[in-house]
């Protein structure tokens, strides 16, 4: 069976390989080199969202979407409606992460919510 050589990435080849290995204050090997400070516009902190729709509610807290449903149906999440346009009348539901975080706090002290 023939070796298969691993794909080097462009940006490793111009910046002349991978970083190499410094030492510590303490003597212990890091492969991370130290970085100067950065300069220009300084960063700012981004908020947590206060809701979002289905598939956010499982990209953060990785609850699937049926048992979402299922705990909006009983009333153990709180969501709110916004209403689409035309005849169809279809929207947008959101959850509120509030209301998700605290279902997950009443589960972690033991309270069954479920």
């Amino acid at each position: 069976m023939p070796l298969v050589k691993p794909q080097v990435s462009d940006s490793l080849r111009k910046s002349g390989g991978p970083p190499k290995p410094t030492k510590g204050a303490f003597g212990n090997v890091h492969n991370v080199p130290e970085r100067p400070p950065e300069r220009g516009r300084p960063r700012i902190a981004v908020p947590k969202p206060e809701s979002g729709d289905a598939a956010d509610v499982r990209r953060h807290f990785g609850i699937k979407e049926s048992l979402l449903y299922d705990l909006d149906k009983r009333g153990l999440v709180e969501s709110v409606v916004i209403p689409g346009r035309g005849k169809s009348g279809r929207g947008k539901r959101l959850y509120k992460f509030a209301s998700i975080r605290r279902l997950l706090a009443a589960q972690q002290k033991g309270v069954s919510a479920i």
